[in-house]
């Protein structure tokens, strides 16, 4: 799964390294991971959850294109799949997609 997004310019933001998380929701609601322990979890909106992957980027203010590819490793059923994104503990962006 290929997402790429563009991380706006932001003068307020603190500029450095920066965690983007993905998260990838199949049809029956459950997130898509290698594994469900801590060390593939993170904190956003007040909980922790799992993520598909995570990437760091530097950040510095600017607008940024950032891509981040998740391998499936295990056959996936069709339907309507839910991508989010996160950085800072806060949902940055969500699309969805149906494979078929």
């Amino acid at each position: 799964i290929r997402c790429c997004f563009v991380l706006d310019k932001n003068e307020i933001a603190k500029p450095g390294m920066k965690e983007i998380f993905m998260r990838a929701i199949t049809p029956e609601g459950k997130v898509i991971a290698d594994n469900n322990d801590e060390e593939h979890q993170f904190s956003f909106n007040g909980v922790k959850g799992l993520f598909s992957m995570k990437k760091e980027v530097d950040y510095q203010n600017q607008e940024m294109e950032v891509c981040m590819y998740l391998e499936i490793k295990s056959p996936i059923p069709a339907g309507d799949y839910i991508i989010e994104v996160y950085t800072d503990e806060v949902e940055i962006g969500k699309t969805t997609f149906k494979l078929k």
